[in-house]
């Protein structure tokens, strides 16, 4: 197939921007918290949490 490695390269691709926003929910979980903290709250349950999951 000559269409294989155009695929190979796309899940690649995809992969990659799926890992930098997986990273950027974590980078967005990570500041919130230290918010909370800076804040003087108590660390409520966020929705985003359960995205530290996947």
């Amino acid at each position: 197939m000559v269409l294989f490695p155009y695929m190979l390269l796309f899940l690649m691709y995809y992969n990659f921007v799926g890992l930098a926003i997986n990273c950027l929910y974590v980078g967005m979980i990570t500041w919130w918290s230290l918010f909370e903290i800076m804040d003087f709250k108590f660390p409520s349950v966020n929705p985003f949490y359960c995205l530290l999951i996947f």
